[in-house]
């Protein structure tokens, strides 16, 4: 099995997240393991040269991101108590759960060829 992310669209998505944390530091969405998922160079990834249009993507990652969190913690003062993730990819809400001293649990869901990879790829970079 290789070691390569199954899922190029998860890949794109986790790289966004580290290089809004990087390049805008994290003013529209914090997420301190967006980086250490990686198991990239920040100062690579800081330094890497930008396509047209990149930055607002990130944007909008780091947008879309924000406000899917910001509703979730809402619903948790309606008394909601579990959250799925469907297509998690490289997410890391679940490992980071900011709720989880109020209950929430959190279950991933994804094509099992991804959720292996993300396991062994955790534990490598930053899961030791």
């Amino acid at each position: 099995m290789t070691d390569k992310c199954p899922s190029v669209t998860a890949w794109r998505v986790a790289r966004h997240r580290a290089k809004h944390q990087l390049l805008e530091n994290g003013i529209v969405f914090s997420d301190p393991l967006a980086i250490p998922v990686l198991g990239e160079d920040a100062e690579f990834l800081k330094a890497e040269e930008e396509r047209p249009g990149e930055k607002n993507f990130r944007l909008f990652m780091a947008i879309r991101s924000r406000i899917a969190e910001d509703k979730l913690a809402t619903a948790l003062q309606r008394g909601v108590q579990q959250a799925i993730i469907m297509g998690g990819g490289v997410d890391t809400f679940g490992l980071r759960n900011p709720h989880k001293n109020s209950g929430l649990t959190v279950f991933e869901v994804d094509r099992p060829l991804m959720q292996n990879w993300k396991r062994r790829h955790l534990a490598r970079v930053i899961l030791p």
